[in-house]
């Protein structure tokens, strides 16, 4: 195993504690007011996926035939 020096260990620790009270700073600083309610939609209007259903489906399909060949 490699051997760490005490200064670069003392760094990388440094830079994860930076990190996490960076990230906890950002987080605490959002807004908390409630989120605007959607539009009416009408009725029928689902989401649109930008792939079709049959391309998923043979992806997967191939997929599993690829794990069971092995």
């Amino acid at each position: 195993m490699a051997q760490v020096s005490s200064s670069s260990a003392k760094a990388f620790s440094f830079l994860i504690v930076l990190f996490v009270v960076a990230a906890a700073t950002l987080v605490s600083a959002q807004d908390l007011s409630p989120a605007p309610a959607p539009a009416p939609m009408s009725a029928g209007s689902g989401y649109s996926l930008p792939v079709s259903s049959a391309f998923v489906g043979a992806s997967l399909v191939l997929s599993v035939f690829a794990l069971l060949k092995q």
